[in-house]
């Protein structure tokens, strides 16, 4: 995805176009030419990338949020009008990720990195539990699930893989 850091009042049309064509409209034209092919097959699965902000937008980058939250209502729109084909449709919603391009772009930034990606592992209950943040393997694995045949009941779905960010604020940790 593209991410965009940006007050409402400084985000202009072509940031608009960028993050929205990048995020939303991709995955809708993605979708649209593997139809053809999932329904020679007898349907298929289809799952997109969306991110937490998908579930609970965020006030420092609205217009990926809404990029985000959109492409939830894509996943939800596309699998209810493909359904008839046998085709799923879900997506993931991944919280910070570690080792990716957009959160190592954010700790290089950082003053002190260590503080900073404990920052990312604090604002999520599991991950503050566990002491990490959440891995690749994780999203890859919540991927393949959605794309095997023990998934074939599941359409329509956004899978939050968040270390339960999304739910809200966590509570304090117990010392």
């Amino acid at each position: 995805g593209v991410p965009m850091v940006a007050r409402v009042e400084d985000v202009g049309e072509e940031d608009w176009d960028r993050c929205l064509d990048t995020n939303v409209k991709a995955a809708f034209f993605g979708t649209q030419f593997v139809i053809p092919y999932l329904r020679q097959r007898g349907g298929g699965a289809v799952v997109n990338v969306a991110s937490n902000a998908g579930l609970l937008p965020r006030a420092h980058d609205p217009v990926y949020s809404i990029s985000k939250l959109s492409l939830v209502g894509l996943t939800k729109s596309l699998a209810l009008c493909l359904s008839p084909d046998r085709i799923r449709v879900n997506c993931v919603c991944p919280g910070p990720v570690s080792e990716t391009g957009m959160v190592n772009a954010d700790l290089d930034q950082a003053e002190d990195r260590a503080a900073a990606e404990q920052v990312f592992i604090n604002a999520a209950p599991i991950a503050a539990a566990c002491g990490r943040m959440i891995e690749p393997g994780e999203v890859a694995a919540s991927i393949e699930y959605l794309l095997s045949d023990a998934a074939l009941m599941v359409t329509g779905t956004a899978i939050a893989i968040d270390g339960g960010k999304s739910l809200g604020v966590p509570p304090a940790r117990k010392k």
